[in-house]
């Protein structure tokens, strides 16, 4: 079962979250800087934007670097497409919803109301399912409500 993107955005943050700490602390011990360069030089590092003003000068963290660069990269493109995606999700349940509304609207205007001046369905029943559709629709698009028997 595929997470949701609002999910994966959490979950994505919290990664990246645990990157940059995990980060500040290895080159605090690495590269012996105070947390404040550490942070700085994490954060740097993770965005790509390298400003050349501090750089690893041990083995060990340039394998940090290394690392962190990469995981840092993929993480952002996780939490930057899941952003995306909800987006884009969001907006298409606005435009099936307005697509609905429209037709219940003309399905009304056209045959509805004959069908109220025949009393074929009643009236009460016609506001009831029109309510009770519209109110599922926005919780669970696939939810229908089916006539009385006649």
């Amino acid at each position: 079962m595929p997470l949701s993107p609002r999910l994966r955005i959490r979950l994505g943050l919290a990664l990246l979250a645990a990157l940059l700490l995990f980060s500040v602390f290895g080159f605090m011990h690495a590269e012996h800087l105070s947390f404040v360069d550490a942070l700085y030089f994490s954060v740097v590092t993770v965005t790509t934007v390298g400003y050349g003003d501090i750089h690893p000068s041990s083995p060990v963290g340039k394998i940090l670097a290394t690392v962190l660069i990469l995981s840092g990269v993929f993480t952002f493109t996780i939490v930057l497409t899941s952003m995306t995606e909800r987006l884009l999700n969001v907006r298409a349940k606005q435009e099936r919803l307005q697509r609905l509304n429209m037709a219940i609207g003309s399905f009304f205007s056209e045959v509805g109301t004959e069908l109220l001046k025949n009393r074929v369905v009643p009236l009460s029943f016609a506001l009831r399912t029109v309510t009770s559709y519209t109110k599922k629709s926005k919780n669970s698009p696939k939810s229908r409500t089916s006539l009385p028997p006649t």
